[in-house]
């Protein structure tokens, strides 16, 4: 629960207004921001996605849980990559002293929470995902229902599954 509430649609457009063209700390506070909304991943797979853990619009974690995301965020992830091309970990400090084998801590993405969103928190930002879920529950169950029809095979009648 929050301290306050969030307006899902600001955060959106915080979000948003942060742009792509902007240096590559910039493009990665973008990414980070935008995962943690999209999918509600965890702060530790967070910071230890790797390159191999991405793959089109899926990201595959350090416990082997697979989140989706949208095309247009699978897009800009995948330019960032070609940009970075010596990374292993996905997001990583963009210091002199970092290399390749180094990632982000929490205290690191909780930095640059703070950054954009003075007074939340990861935990804030990863609910906006779930919050987001609660809001399309009905369309969620709609798919569903016509995901199970769809895949009916030999039943008499429907009712019996209704």
């Amino acid at each position: 629960y929050f301290k306050k509430e969030i307006n899902i649609n600001e955060i959106l457009n915080i979000i948003a207004n942060i742009g792509e063209n902007q240096n590559l700390s910039v493009q990665r506070d973008f990414l980070i921001l935008n995962i943690i909304v999209q999918t509600g991943i965890t702060i530790s797979e967070l910071v230890k996605i790797t390159r191999d853990g991405i793959l089109k619009n899926k990201i595959t974690s350090i416990y082997k849980i697979d989140y989706f995301m949208d095309n247009q965020l699978a897009n800009k992830i995948e330019k960032f990559i070609k940009n970075n091309i010596d990374l292993n970990y996905l997001f990583t400090p963009f210091s002199r002293n970092h290399t390749k084998t180094n990632h982000l801590t929490a205290r690191s993405v909780e930095t640059i929470i703070k950054k954009y969103f003075n007074g939340l928190s990861y935990n804030d930002l990863r609910s906006l995902h779930y919050k987001s879920l609660l809001n399309n529950l009905p369309n969620i169950k709609q798919i569903n229902y016509h995901h199970v029809i769809k895949n009916i095979v030999n039943v008499e009648s429907i009712n019996e599954i209704i």
